[in-house]
């Protein structure tokens, strides 16, 4: 279910000639099962999660119990070279539960430190590097057990390297820049509707 924001109403109550002066207004995204909610933004395209080099359809990065896959927010300038998405992922499963914390095989050793609180939630942050075969990734993963739900949001930039095409092809985005438009999503998930 999509809700629209206050001012989104306020602005289609006013009329054709003062919703031009409203601007885009985000959308927000509810999962009614979860009640995870988060703001998707211009920009972002909503969709399930993209298959790469080193990524799968699972619900969360290199899973290995059963879980359920929300909802991919995917940078809308993404193209067949790079790939920029966040994946929003959760299970109760209790073996789930019990590795909620343990850091993806990908993770950088120094990773397991950082902290980010999302809506009241620590989530513990890991720093995701690998590359092969002309292929990379490049992302951070959080992780927290909330309402009973191990949670993962994983912030994943993915390709190939573009000097393998001839001529030589250009991403669209650089992966700090895409990592830190994605970790802003963050900053618009709610746990609310669960509480």
């Amino acid at each position: 279910m999509i809700r629209l924001p206050v001012g989104a109403r306020f602005c289609l109550g006013l009329g054709a000639l003062a919703l031009s002066a409203c601007g885009p207004q985000p959308e927000r995204f509810e999962d009614g099962e979860s009640g995870l909610a988060i703001t998707v933004p211009e920009g972002i395209e909503r969709g399930p999660f993209e298959p790469g080099y080193f990524t799968d359809q699972g619900w969360k990065l290199q899973a290995e119990q059963p879980g359920r896959s929300i909802i991919a927010l995917r940078l809308a300038d993404s193209d067949d070279i790079a790939q920029a998405e966040l994946r929003v992922g959760e299970s109760n499963d209790p073996q789930a539960l019990a590795r909620c914390m343990d850091a993806p095989a990908t993770a950088t050793a120094s990773s397991a430190s950082s902290e980010r609180i999302i809506d009241g939630a620590r989530f513990e942050r890991f720093d995701i590097d690998d590359a092969g075969m002309s292929h990379y990734l490049h992302g951070h993963a959080y992780r927290a057990v909330v309402e009973g739900r191990c949670y993962a949001f994983d912030a994943l930039v993915f390709g190939v390297n573009g000097e393998v095409f001839d001529p030589p092809r250009e991403s669209p985005f650089s992966s700090p820049d895409a990592l830190a438009r994605l970790d802003a999503l963050l900053d618009g998930v709610s746990f609310e509707p669960s509480r």
